[in-house]
């Protein structure tokens, strides 16, 4: 993201959309980082290369809960 980090995007996304489920997908592998996005309420946490299968189950899990 240009200008900022996804770690910063986060509360700017749910300011506008409390509600909305994040799924965070990163390619920092430090705990520190893990636990910060985590404090920040996101649904789902990938670390690249992640499993494309997990991913669907966790998409079909979001849709899930919304409906």
């Amino acid at each position: 993201m240009a200008g900022m980090s996804g770690l910063e995007t986060i509360p700017l996304i749910k300011k506008v959309h409390p509600n909305l489920p994040i799924i965070v997908i990163t390619a920092d592998t430090s705990a520190q980082t893990e636990r910060k996005i985590r404090a920040q309420g996101i649904f789902y946490y990938f670390v690249k290369p992640f499993n494309m299968e997990e991913m669907g189950q966790v998409v079909k899990s979001v849709l899930k809960e919304k409906n």
